[in-house]
């Protein structure tokens, strides 16, 4: 792929738009996968990954980065600290 900076694709009237061949070999994206767009609004742009991350998956692995650094707490800790009942 050569290496252009920007590309003009037309969104049809679905807001569809269809990925050039080009960028589709390069980021090896086949019919039926998933990809990740994400919006950042200084400068207006749009990012586009090949690899659409499980937030549940994300969010399991922050947990338990958390939980082996010894930063979390149970919910029976947490409870007795706010003055909760215990979980049975």
């Amino acid at each position: 792929m050569t290496k252009q900076s920007q590309m003009a694709v037309r969104v049809d009237s679905k807001g569809r738009v269809t990925l050039p061949d080009n960028i589709r070999i390069a980021l090896g994206i086949k019919p039926g996968d998933n990809v990740f767009l994400k919006y950042e609004p200084e400068g207006n742009v749009v990012r586009l990954s090949r690899v659409a991350e499980d937030p549940l998956a994300t969010l399991w692995q922050y947990a338990e980065k958390e939980y082996l650094a010894g930063r979390t707490k149970d919910l029976r800790e947490y409870a007795r600290e706010h003055g909760l009942a215990d979980v049975k």
